[in-house]
């Protein structure tokens, strides 16, 4: 185990052994780039490898080095899917560890500029500005209320924080105010009490948005679960843990301990409604501060839904009250946040809302703000950047309501797409008259209105549903690899000396994401969901193909040599079809993602994607023949005529 994962061995600050660490990972995951999609902190790493001839990481500069570190806004996906992880591999990597420590070796060294510390200070001081803020809430909100204002930018100036950035409004009563004021707790619609639990509220639950918390209790309380707010409590600490600065998050962590173990040892359980909370309490309270305390606080914590499902509806001698009144959301789309997904207790909110009856769109893209990352104005760009692919997602579906179990999520949600989403737990079961739980509700108090329509999937496309279970997979894997390797023998198409397409449907694509969620582990419907959605694009609608290219070269040799040459090539490939002087040209469209991340001007990578696009008149060519598969590289000119079985095959997939 490297000194990575040990904060308190006497070298874990020490920058030489952290550099030859970076050294060790760097090298590790520019061989694997399985993570290149996750971030820019991949994509800038294999740059800079790259440019090298013999590949060798450890000629980064220390500033090259850095400027991974700084792109990395800790969503800890890549730890989710890496297959080199600490206790399953010898290798143990876990990059996301690895970025923070190299934040705590720069803040220990006072590495860090002034503007900077400023920028971190005003970042973690959660306490003090929520306290301020909700005591004078209409003034605060006014002033900070307006992305792009005067004093926004002068904000962006002093302490960093981007002037275009959404920021969550601060509220008018806190929510322990409400808690402690309030005359009566909701009646129990079950027999007898089911639980007792500690709640720990998170600074944006305190301090901006006191509903979630609200909503929770009621319907904690309606299904027989006591709730109690423990005097003594402060921010998580997670802000201080993620700009570097180990002591502060320690001071922070130890005060929230010392409250929290004795709620435990009363019998109470531990619940969060924030995913970075809870990851922190889980995770992090355990490897930087240690000890029985932190281990049996973070033994006896849960996400708000976690505890729902797995103590009270699944839970022995227990009942979860189904009954639900108003109105129930036809369709939700539910954005499942990084540090949920981190934690692996799985997908709980969408669970429980599905037991609505509503028709459930999982959207597993980050929205890069991820604690604090996202708002600093540094970042701000490149976070509007990585959200995208999630505002995509959510604007395909479509869906009457956005759900987000994460606040800071559900704020660039809102950002990207203009829908502000609302917390799963206005979908649980248990509604009352004061917890309303219609969609007009819904809508009226938390999101724009939008035109609701059904999201569309081609049926050819997979979903979550499609991909088996690990033991399931097992007793049909001998199978369907026969099945897909009968496939592929006319699917395959080898183009010269060492280039071959493969033309992708649904069965080969199941195939890619079944291995490798065997080879990688993956478990969790939330790590199952990410692959189905990276690859659905890679199985053709009706009137196109789609293939994956492969540069079969077996040496290093032959690597170095050829790929700086073959810069392009995915662009040349080409369907010729029919006989004669001039034959129908369709030329094949790179995936351009794809092609961005992992080539460049200087090389190329050994595997691409792209599509052809044929018109109903192209397809009916291609029927009729001959069919010609051409590349015309002015270093790598080849063709090669397609067999019968491989037209036969491929009108399958041109045709609806």
């Amino acid at each position: 185990m490297t000194t990575t994962y040990d904060p308190f061995h006497p070298k874990y600050f020490d920058e030489s052994d952290l550099r030859e660490e970076m050294d060790r990972v760097y090298d590790l995951c520019h061989g694997c780039r399985l993570c290149v999609k996750y971030c820019t902190s991949f994509p800038t790493l294999f740059d800079y490898v790259d440019r090298f001839d013999d590949q060798d990481s450890s000629k980064m500069t220390p500033a090259e080095q850095d400027h991974v570190v700084d792109e990395c806004f800790g969503c800890k996906l890549c730890y989710i899917n890496c297959p080199y992880i600490p206790t399953q591999h010898e290798w143990n990597l876990d990059f996301p560890r690895l970025m923070l420590r190299a934040q705590q070796v720069r803040v220990k060294n006072k590495e860090i500029p002034v503007k900077a510390r400023i920028q971190n200070r005003t970042l973690a001081s959660t306490d003090l500005a929520g306290k301020v803020n909700t005591a004078i809430a209409p003034l605060a909100n006014a002033a900070i209320g307006t992305p792009g204002s005067l004093t926004r930018r002068v904000m962006e100036k002093t302490v960093g924080i981007a002037s275009e950035r959404l920021l969550p409004p601060y509220a008018r009563q806190r929510f322990s105010t409400w808690f402690r004021k309030r005359r009566s707790t909701e009646p129990s619609k079950v027999a007898g009490k089911q639980g007792d639990v500690a709640l720990f509220p998170t600074c944006l639950v305190e301090y901006q948005d006191p509903s979630v918390g609200q909503d929770m209790v009621k319907v904690y309380e309606r299904n027989g679960v006591s709730c109690s707010l423990p005097k003594g409590l402060e921010c998580c600490g997670a802000p201080w843990l993620h700009a570097g600065n180990v002591d502060n998050f320690v001071k922070q962590a130890e005060k929230n301990i010392a409250v929290l173990v004795q709620e435990v040892r009363a019998g109470r359980d531990v619940v969060v409604p924030q995913p970075t909370c809870g990851y922190a309490i889980k995770k992090d309270y355990v490897d930087y501060v240690g000890g029985p305390d932190a281990e049996l606080v973070a033994a006896n914590t849960y996400d708000a839904a976690e505890y729902l499902w797995n103590k009270v509806h699944k839970g022995e001698d227990t009942e979860l009250d189904k009954e639900f009144s108003g109105e129930i959301p036809e369709s939700i789309t539910y954005h499942a946040p990084c540090h949920l997904r981190a934690q692996q207790v799985g997908l709980k909110s969408r669970d429980l809302m599905k037991l609505t009856g509503a028709k459930i769109t999982l959207v597993a893209e980050c929205s890069a703000i991820d604690g604090t990352w996202g708002y600093r104005e540094q970042n701000y760009e490149i976070s509007r950047k990585v959200a995208k692919k999630m505002a995509d997602l959510i604007n395909k579906a479509d869906d009457q309501i956005v759900a987000g179990d994460c606040s800071l999520a559900n704020g660039g949600i809102m950002q990207e797409t203009g829908r502000l989403p609302v917390h799963p737990c206005r979908s649980w079961p248990g509604p009352t008259a004061s917890h309303p739980n219609s969609a007009d509700s819904l809508r009226a108090g938390h999101c724009p209105l939008p035109h609701i329509q059904e999201a569309f999937m081609s049926d050819r496309k997979l979903t979550l549903d499609d991909i088996a279970d690990a033991r399931a997979y097992e007793r049909e894997r001998e199978d369907f690899r026969e099945h897909v390797k009968a496939l592929k023998r006319h699917r395959r198409v080898g183009v010269g000396p060492f280039v071959t397409l493969v033309f992708e449907n649904r069965d080969t694509i199941r195939f890619q994401i079944q291995e490798m969620a065997r080879v990688e582990k993956i478990l969790t419907d939330a790590g199952i969901q990410t692959e189905v959605d990276t690859y659905n694009s890679l199985i053709p609608e009706a009137g196109q193909l789609a293939a994956t290219l492969f540069l079969e070269l077996v040496s290093e040799g032959e690597l170095r040599l050829w790929l700086p040459e073959l810069v392009g090539i995915e662009q040349t490939v080409e369907l010729r079809i029919g006989d004669g002087d001039e034959p129908i040209v369709v030329p094949c469209i790179p995936e351009a993602a794809h092609a961005a991340q992992l080539t460049s001007d200087e090389t190329t990578a050994s595997v691409h994607y792209i599509t052809f696009e044929m018109t109903p008149e192209q397809v009916e060519a291609f029927a009729v023949g001959p069919v010609t598969l051409a590349l015309s590289h002015p270093r790598y000119s080849y063709e090669a005529p397609l067999g019968e079985q491989t037209v036969a095959g491929l009108l399958t997939d041109l045709r609806p």
